[in-house]
Order: structure tokens, then sequence, then C-alpha cells
């Protein structure tokens, strides 16, 4: 499909071109210990190292490579996960209910959530992971690199074998999960009151191990402030003519299909 290749290559090059601007722009009007964002602070990372220029050029190349990472793989994916946690919320209105009336109980509604309520709102985090695990928005992991000959599980992986790990797989796994298909965040729940460790370590919605999303900690931490807020502020209702339909749109990110809600404010 070369249409699509050709699409992709241009969409890609703008993407590139924004990117170039924004750094050029900081390194223009960079000044030493006003620190406006993430692209700042790795600027002033090297600013003391001005005689080194290869370090410097490094640094820039660093900073284009950042910038698109936070915006290819930190923005797109946090937005459509919410856009699913809202989606079930609505299409599973008991389970909603569930979660307001733990953050209720436990934070009340004098002060926002924050992030040192997260270890007492346990359903609430199990609601999150059983979103996150049927849905599996990115069901492939990005492509590994075998350096040497391996075995894994009883298979050769011979050296220089491209290694791809299907996530989706992992998530649905009927032997471990036993009713995979089902939306149940009660799976998640070892006694009511903690989180099951077991099925937490059974979760890869970042892939796994020494090359896992670098993103992870920020991406769970504004996941769990973004839903437990609205969660604590707002009721989402499903309109009565609408049909809230959970099948994915396949993609590199699997995204929801367009929606409409309705959105009261709780008193």
């Amino acid at each position: 499909m070369p249409w699509k290749v050709e699409a992709i290559r241009k969409n890609t090059a703008r993407s590139d071109d924004l990117v170039t601007e924004q750094v050029h722009q900081h390194y223009d009007t960079f000044v030493p210990g006003n620190i406006r964002d993430v692209a700042d602070a790795i600027i002033a990372s090297d600013a003391d190292d001005e005689e080194n220029k290869d370090r410097y050029v490094l640094t820039r190349a660093r900073l284009n490579l950042t910038l698109a990472d936070l915006q290819g793989a930190g923005v797109d994916t946090t937005n459509k996960t919410l856009s699913w946690m809202f989606l079930y919320m609505a299409k599973f209105p008991q389970v909603q209910e569930r979660v307001y009336t733990e953050i209720n109980d436990k934070v009340g509604t004098a002060r926002s959530v924050m992030l040192k309520d997260k270890p007492d709102l346990v359903y609430t985090n199990a609601v999150i992971l059983e979103v996150m695990r049927i849905v599996t928005q990115i069901p492939f992991s990005l492509p590994h690199y075998a350096m040497k000959n391996a075995k894994l599980q009883g298979y050769d992986v011979d050296k220089d074998t491209v290694v791809i790990f299907n996530l989706f797989s992992v998530h649905h796994e009927k032997e471990f999960w036993k009713d995979p298909e089902s939306f149940r965040p009660e799976r998640f729940l070892s006694d009511g009151k903690s989180l099951d460790e077991e099925k937490c370590n059974h979760m890869f919605a970042f892939s796994h191990g020494r090359r896992r999303c670098v993103g992870e900690f920020l991406a769970k931490m504004n996941l769990f402030l973004s839903f437990s807020i609205v969660m604590q502020k707002c009721k989402i209702i499903k309109p009565v003519d609408e049909k809230l339909d959970l099948t994915p749109i396949p993609g590199l990110v699997y995204s929801s299909k367009p929606y409409k809600l309705l959105v009261q404010e709780r008193n």
C-alpha cells in the first residue's frame, strides 16, 4: 500500500520538522537557571561543557529524540487509555459507582485526589489495571533484537533474530485469567483490601525487562490522577440512544470507536 507508506513518511517528516524547530528555539532562548521545561533541563545538563563540541551535538540529537518520544509514546497512549477508561465506566456504571464510593470514603470531597492516596484506593487501581489489561491498546511490543543465540521456554532464538513480544496474548491467557474476555476488576484483588501481586506482575502494558517503557512511572501517575479526580468530581452517563461499542480500531495503538457521553458534576 504505497499511498499509506507515503502518508506515514509525510507525517513523520512534518513531526520531525516541528520538533527540530522547537529544539532550535530552546537553544536560542535558553537562559541558565531558568528551566522552563524538559527541553531546557536537557540543555542545562550540558551547559557547563561548552568546550566539548561533540557533546553539544549529541545533546541536541538527544533532545530531538527525547521530545519525539514524549510526543509519540507519551501523549497519544495516555490520551487513548483515558478514553478507554471513561468508555468502560459508562458501559459498567456499577463499577463506576464503586470507584466513586471508595474515593469518597478514603479521600472525601474537600480536596482533590493526590498521588499519596494511591495505596488507599485499591479498587480504583484494580479498575485501571483491568481496563489496561482487557484493551491492551498496544498489542505488541516494539521489536527487539537477539544479540546472541539463546533458548527461551524450550525454543531456540538464534542470533540476529527480531523478537516481538505478544502483549495481547499474555493479557488474554485463559489458563491464567480464567475469563479474560470479561471485564472484572475484582480479579486484581486478593482479599478485597489489597492488590493481588501475582496478577499485577502478569500485566505487561509497558512491556517487560530492561527495555520496558522508560515513561512507565510517569504514565501510571498521570493515569491514576486524571482518572480518579474525574471519578471523584463527575459522573459519566451513557446517553439513552448511544451504543457504546467496545470493539477497538486496530492500529499501532488500539483506539476506541467514537462515542458520546454525558458528564454530570457530582454534588
